[in-house]
């Protein structure tokens, strides 16, 4: 909230990384291409073997399967709207929602894949959690520019990540950091 107040009041002229949601879109400006694209799923304890495949599949669980999410994000919200989940979003950051799984205080942790690798990367916890293969949405993130920034910095981003997008630079960066 802080990043896109900010945005909107000018006082930060662009932020790498946001989805276009209906509101953003008429606060800010975008550039056309996307950075990177994340997918939204589920990480589990590498020794529960249950694999998800719908979210029906969580649904049946009945108290068993308490999904774990971020305090404070459009996640637990999305969670809810599906209907029939159990959905605990008080964990503040993705290590502590990571070591709440461990801890078995949730069966499944709701987080985009990048930010799971990026947190299981060199952590103790990678031998201990393992993310699950179901992606339930996808979701592309983009630049987006305060309306007060000079538009020949948006076109001079716009062109530069037109040419990473060209070549394939722009995809092998989103490949190294990425779930494969």
């Amino acid at each position: 909230k802080r990043i896109e107040r900010d945005l909107k009041l000018g006082s930060i002229d662009a932020f790498f990384g946001f989805s276009r949601a209906p509101q953003r879109v008429t606060d800010f400006e975008f550039v056309a291409i996307p950075l990177y694209s994340v997918k939204y799923v589920f990480a589990a304890r590498i020794d529960d073997p249950f694999t998800i495949t719908t979210l029906d599949d969580l649904r049946k669980l009945d108290d068993g399967g308490i999904v774990l999410t971020l305090f404070g994000t459009v996640d637990a919200e999305y969670l809810r709207a599906q209907g029939g989940l159990q959905v605990d979003d008080k964990a503040a950051t993705v290590s502590a929602l990571l070591a709440k799984l461990d801890g078995k205080r949730g069966r499944f942790a709701y987080y985009h894949n990048l930010g799971l690798v990026h947190a299981l990367r060199g952590s103790e916890l990678s031998e201990k959690v393992r993310i699950l293969p179901f992606v339930v949405q996808e979701s592309p993130h983009f630049v987006a520019f305060s309306k007060n920034s000079d538009p020949a910095k948006i076109r001079a981003v716009q062109l530069a990540l037109q040419r990473l997008h060209d070549t394939g630079k722009l995809k092998a960066i989103y490949k190294k950091y990425s779930v494969q």
